[in-house]
């Protein structure tokens, strides 16, 4: 019982204590989301469209003392996603089938420095389904502005989603292009 007892003091102790650690190793990055966008480039049979995200909760952390992002979590809904055409964005949400699955989400895992620069991991749900995703990342600060740039091509059969087909002519490239720009402060 009295190591049981201890044990119990020194987790409550050491979890004060993480609580109560002095501030300042790392801040949540201010967004502008004016300056910044994700996008997904689509191509389809015959043309091309834009799958704009206009609403989203993105939390990127910053470490003052090593000037990195440690953390990031991208969500959104996928009713805030507009390709320009009413009918096209229901009948989106139709294909992700968006009353079971409204929701897809980026946690980023780490940022690997690589001989081509860094490269971001980390994993990402859509669809109900769970994929590690890996790109290449561009990072720059210029004072207290931060400027995260990431491109990468997702297939999104990889979570379970149908190729899209109509009229047996129509198809829509199940490769997506996605793209990422996001302008940030340092508080």
């Amino acid at each position: 019982m009295l190591y049981k007892n201890l044990l119990l003091w020194i987790l409550s102790a050491t979890a004060a204590a993480a609580v109560s650690a002095p501030a300042g190793e790392a801040v949540a990055l201010e967004i502008d989301r004016d300056a910044s966008s994700i996008v997904a480039h689509v191509k389809a049979t015959g043309h091309r469209f834009d799958a704009v995200v206009t609403d989203y909760e993105l939390d990127l952390r910053w470490d003052i003392e090593r000037e990195a992002i440690i953390s990031a979590k991208l969500t959104f809904d996928f009713a805030d996603v507009e390709t320009g055409r009413t009918r096209r964005d229901r009948e989106m949400r139709d294909w992700l089938e968006y009353e079971s699955f409204p929701v897809a989400e980026f946690a980023l895992t780490t940022i690997e420095a690589t001989d081509d620069g860094p490269v971001a991991v980390g994993r990402l749900t859509l669809h109900g389904t769970e994929r590690e995703l890996e790109f290449p990342v561009s990072i720059e600060r210029t004072g207290d502005d931060v400027r995260i740039r990431a491109e990468t091509t997702i297939d999104h059969r990889d979570w379970e989603l149908e190729e899209i087909r109509a009229l047996l002519i129509m198809t829509v490239d199940p490769l997506l292009a996605v793209s990422i720009d996001v302008k940030a402060t340092i508080p």
